[in-house]
């Protein structure tokens, strides 16, 4: 879903169903992990581009605890 918002510019949208994920990670295989971290990475970045520093900073800290 959040794939389909960032296709949509909903960026914002997006990161919040993706920040209600990440407590479930720990159930993820190697390769789901890794795509997640991906994905949080990318909404990081374009959060930071939009100026919603804060949510993008809260995105990466979880990317990086994904790691």
């Amino acid at each position: 879903m959040s794939l389909i918002l960032a296709g949509q510019g909903k960026w914002q949208e997006g990161a919040q169903l993706l920040e209600q994920i990440v407590p479930a990670a720990p159930l993820l295989n190697e390769k789901e992990r890794a795509s997640l971290v991906s994905i949080l990475q990318r909404y990081a970045a374009q959060l930071q581009k939009s100026q919603h520093t804060e949510q993008a900073s809260r995105l990466q800290a979880a990317a990086a605890s994904l790691k």
